[in-house]
């Protein structure tokens, strides 16, 4: 479970990151069946969730080699600014 607490800054992200053989260059991400974008090999991807809920990560190299996570996002109530000057 990943929890994301909204503060005054909208986009909370996610790193993913992922290690493949050496024979592989690129890694294209999916959330569910969305394509999300791409990254080279140990080079990391951020994604912005809008809301909560449970998720499949997807990451696929050039070669058609494939790994997934299920994994549930939980987003946290939005801070005002009155509370993170309190803080």
């Amino acid at each position: 479970m990943y929890s994301l607490r909204r503060t005054s800054a909208p986009n909370t992200s996610i790193v993913f990151n992922a290690t493949t053989d050496n024979d592989s260059n690129i890694i294209y991400w999916f959330v569910d069946d969305a394509y999300l974008g791409n990254s080279t090999n140990q080079r990391s991807i951020e994604w912005y969730p809008k809301k909560s809920g449970h998720y499949r990560i997807r990451a696929v190299d050039d070669k058609r080699r494939a790994d997934t996570r299920n994994i549930r996002v939980d987003i946290i109530g939005v801070i005002n600014k009155q509370e993170i000057e309190a803080h």
